[in-house]
């Protein structure tokens, strides 16, 4: 009993061990496409120019910032990311609104 116990602990271990390899979550804006990952994890603001580029450290022409919104839900019609953001961008906002 004690080595099939132990014997399933190694597995156990070498599918954490695989699994850790793997890159499980998406940090938008940094992240630019989401691919095979299963989370997407909103840390940082995404600023951006009309132009989709990224303005980071500033406030951008079109904002996403969760603090923005830290008393009040965001409004409805807000509008989506311009066109040239990341996928990861406009997949976050899309889903959130």
């Amino acid at each position: 009993m004690l080595l099939r116990a132990k014997a399933k602990l190694n597995k156990l271990y070498l599918s954490v061990e695989q699994i850790g390899n793997l890159q499980l979550v998406c940090y938008p804006p940094w992240d630019t496409e989401i691919g095979n990952k299963f989370i997407i994890h909103y840390t940082y603001g995404c600023d951006y120019d009309l132009k989709g580029r990224l303005t980071y450290g500033k406030i951008g022409e079109w904002r996403f910032d969760k603090r923005s919104f830290d008393t009040e839900a965001p409004p409805r019609n807000l509008p989506l990311p311009p066109p040239g953001v990341p996928e990861s961008v406009v997949s976050l906002t899309s889903t959130l609104l």
